[in-house]
């Protein structure tokens, strides 16, 4: 078995969610999947991206 990159799934995910290529609730089913497949490294970089994404928005929300 092949494991995944955690920066790879990290940088993936979180250009994902910032490009609006999909939204929050996708991504938590993709993690989902993951964690059923064992790949700890891949959800531990996925956690990371919806963190730093949750976090850009609400520096935008205090901007506005």
């Amino acid at each position: 078995m092949v494991y995944l990159d955690k920066d790879a799934c990290y940088e993936d995910t979180l250009l994902c969610l910032q490009t609006h290529t999909t939204t929050l609730t996708d991504v938590v089913i993709i993690l989902q999947h993951y964690e059923e497949q064992e790949e700890y490294e891949c959800c531990s970089g996925i956690l990371r991206a919806i963190n730093e994404y949750k976090s850009s928005l609400r520096v935008l929300e205090y901007r506005d």
